[in-house]
């Protein structure tokens, strides 16, 4: 998976959907555009998600968010049965880092 793949497959884990659109998203001014996203929880298990697509800057973002009921459980990966892997706030700096050329600083801060 490149960097942008990843970057466009982040999913925090954020419950309810209201904290993205109502709390950041809206308030922030961000455009976005919003759809629902089938990912599968088990082998037999596929349920819809809201997700949202917008720029940061040049880089595009794709987030779906999932509920605090499946912080441990990651949804299984395309075509597999293994669970994505999830990105820590140090492997996505790194990525925004990579894309930017140059280091966010509320990432390295943690804020």
């Amino acid at each position: 998976m490149t960097n942008e793949e990843k970057l466009q497959a982040i999913r925090p884990w954020i419950d309810p959907e209201e904290r993205v659109t109502v709390n950041f998203l809206d308030e922030q001014g961000i455009p976005y555009e919003q759809h629902d996203r089938c990912l599968r929880l088990t082998r037999d298990d596929a349920r819809d998600f809201p997700a949202f697509q917008f720029s940061a800057g040049a880089i595009p973002v794709d987030v779906t968010v999932l509920p605090l009921a499946l912080l441990r459980q990651a949804p299984l990966e395309r075509g597999g049965d293994k669970p994505m892997p999830r990105a820590r706030l140090a492997a996505l700096d790194a990525l925004i880092e990579a894309e930017s050329g140059r280091p966010d600083q509320r990432l390295a801060n943690g804020t």
